[in-house]
């Protein structure tokens, strides 16, 4: 049994991330723990203003659980274990928190439509939980998907690594069936290094990532038909990338990433840092601790 974390405080954007998280096909029994976190002032006995912060706080938990009705809605008849716990707190930090306790294998957040200016500048939850999360994290962003009835857009970024494994193996999870349709990106970047010196053979770089975007075709064009390759030749890997899954106009855009320190992933940054700042699709940053 999977163990996944729905971040859900009912605004729309949680909403979005419920509902394409419940439309997802699911081959086993999921334990979901919907998480609402309040932010709650803290306020002494001493204050007049105590007890009326206090029953703020009453009425926030009973509107908690009154949302929580809705998720139960979105779930009904499937084959999921629902339990919802109520925080008191910073939401992100709260969020990764939870995480941890309950071991999740999956976080699920919805994001605020910033611009990309305000995304680079002020940070957010979303971006905060997939960047210190233990698990893997969906990040979820309307694509118009949930309005318009059609098969859902799944791009893989993939270069043959543990991590880009492990993001393969989500994919054949959720790519399974008619109804959606799948894009495997190879990014040959002959960029290297923090002064953007050029690889000594390129045409090196190009095999290899020819060579996993074949890889990646062969696992899942057995499991899915609709499964097409594309080899990119790109400077960035994540610009390729971003670029890439807004062309093809894809609703989920799958990146693997080896478990770092959180000083190493705020200082030098990577590929899925960068996708879940600028892509416009949802983005699952697959992490799987136990095999890096």
């Amino acid at each position: 049994m999977k163990n996944i974390l729905l971040a859900y405080d009912g605004s729309k954007y949680a909403e979005e991330a419920a509902k394409l998280f419940a439309h997802l096909p699911h081959r086993e029994r999921i334990r979901l723990t919907v998480v609402t976190v309040l932010e709650v002032p803290r306020v002494t006995r001493a204050y007049a203003t105590a007890n009326w912060v206090a029953g703020s706080a009453d009425r926030e938990h009973q509107l908690a659980r009154e949302k929580f009705a809705t998720v139960e809605r979105m779930f009904d008849g499937a084959n999921v274990e629902l339990e919802h716990r109520i925080c008191e707190g910073h939401p992100a930090y709260k969020i990764v928190e939870e995480a941890e306790r309950c071991e999740a294998d999956l976080v699920v957040v919805g994001a605020k439509g910033h611009t990309t200016i305000s995304r680079l500048l002020l940070g957010s939850t979303s971006d905060y939980v997939a960047t210190r999360a233990p698990c893997s994290v969906f990040v979820v962003r309307p694509t118009g998907l949930m309005d318009n009835p059609r098969p859902l857009r799944i791009a893989l970024g993939y270069n043959g690594s543990h991590a880009s494994k492990g993001a393969l193996r989500d994919v054949r999870d959720i790519c399974r069936g008619k109804d959606t349709e799948v894009f495997v990106l190879s990014v040959a970047s002959y960029v290297l290094g923090f002064y953007d010196e050029m690889a000594p053979d390129p045409q090196l770089i190009r095999a290899e990532a020819a060579e996993s975007l074949q890889e990646a075709l062969g696992e899942l064009q057995g499991i899915n038909d609709s499964t097409q390759g594309q080899l990119l030749e790109k400077p960035h890997v994540g610009d390729g990338l971003v670029n890439a899954a807004d062309e093809l106009g894809v609703d989920v855009l799958v990146v693997g990433e080896t478990q770092h320190s959180q000083l190493t992933r705020l200082l030098l940054g990577s590929v899925s840092r960068y996708v879940i700042r600028h892509a416009e699709c949802s983005v699952w940053v697959s992490r799987h601790p136990e095999e890096d």
